[in-house]
C-alpha cells in the first residue's frame, strides 16, 4: 500500500494540489469542472426509478461527493467506497457520518483492492482518467464481475476527441471555464497544467467500445461537454 500511494502521488500530484488539507477540494471542483453538478444530476437520473435500496459501489470515492448524491436521492441504499487516499476518505467519513453503516469505506487502489459482487450500481467520478488504455479495460472486466445480473455502470470522466482540432478545442474551453470561475490564480494553474500533462484520456467510442467488450450489452454516452462526459453501460436491458 505504502510504495502504491508512493506511485499514485507522483502520478498526480502533491497531496496541496488536491486542496484536501485546505478543506476545499470539493468547492475547487465544482468551480473548475464543466457541468459538475448538472452530470451528477443525471447520474442520479439514471438510477432512481429501478427500486429503492441500491448496493452501491464507488470507485475512486475521493471525499465523498458522488456517493452522497446518491445516498440522498435513493431511498435505503448502501455503499461501498474504494479510494486510494487517505485524506480522501477522511473527508468522505466526515461527509457521511449521517449515513452510519449504510456506508463502508475502503481504502486502496481499485484496480487491486477485491470488489466484492452483486452491486446494482457502480459510479465513478473523475477517477479513472489517470488509467491507460490498458488499465481502463481491464477495470471495466472487474467492474462487470462486481454488478449484479441487472447492474448498471455510471461514468463521469475527462475524455477525448480523435481530431486534435477538436481536442485543442475542448482543453481551450475547459480552461476559459474554469478560469471564469476559480479566482485563486495558482489554484487555476495547477487544474489547467494537470489536466494538460497528467490526465490519460480516451474517445467515448472507445470506452464504450471496452465496456462492451467487456460484457455489457449496452454501452452509451448519456450527456458530453466537450472533454467532460457521463457514460451508462448495462449488464442488461
Amino acid at each position: 500500500m505504502t510504495e502504491k500511494l508512493a506511485e499514485w502521488r507522483r502520478v498526480i500530484g502533491s497531496d496541496e494540489f488536491f486542496y484536501v488539507v485546505a478543506d476545499n477540494y470539493d468547492e475547487h471542483i465544482e468551480l473548475a469542472i464543466p457541468f459538475y453538478r448538472m452530470m451528477h444530476d443525471e447520474m442520479v437520473r439514471c438510477v432512481t426509478g429501478r427500486q429503492d435500496g441500491l448496493r452501491f459501489l464507488d470507485l475512486g470515492a475521493g471525499t465523498g461527493k458522488t456517493a452522497a448524491v446518491l445516498l440522498i436521492n435513493v431511498g435505503g441504499s448502501t455503499a461501498r467506497l474504494v479510494e486510494l487516499f487517505g485524506e480522501m476518505l477522511k473527508h468522505a467519513r466526515t461527509r457521511l457520518a449521517a449515513f452510519g453503516n449504510r456506508v463502508e469505506y475502503v481504502q486502496g487502489d481499485f484496480m487491486d483492492v477485491p470488489l466484492g459482487d452483486g452491486y446494482d450500481i457502480c459510479v465513478s467520478s473523475l477517477a479513472i482518467h489517470h488509467q491507460n488504455a490498458a488499465g481502463k479495460q481491464r477495470l471495466f472486466n472487474r467492474v462487470f464481475e462486481a454488478l449484479g445480473p441487472h447492474g448498471k455502470f455510471l461514468m463521469i470522466d475527462w475524455t477525448k476527441f480523435s481530431s486534435s482540432s477538436v481536442q485543442e478545442l475542448a482543453a481551450q474551453t475547459a480552461e476559459q471555464h474554469a478560469s471564469e470561475h476559480i479566482s485563486d490564480a495558482q489554484a487555476l494553474h495547477d487544474w489547467c497544467e494537470h489536466w494538460r500533462t497528467k490526465n490519460i484520456p480516451d474517445t467515448v467510442e472507445d470506452l464504450c467500445l471496452w465496456l462492451k467488450a467487456a460484457g455489457f450489452r449496452n454501452a452509451e454516452c448519456v450527456m458530453r461537454y466537450y472533454g467532460m462526459a457521463l457514460i451508462c453501460a448495462e449488464k442488461a436491458p
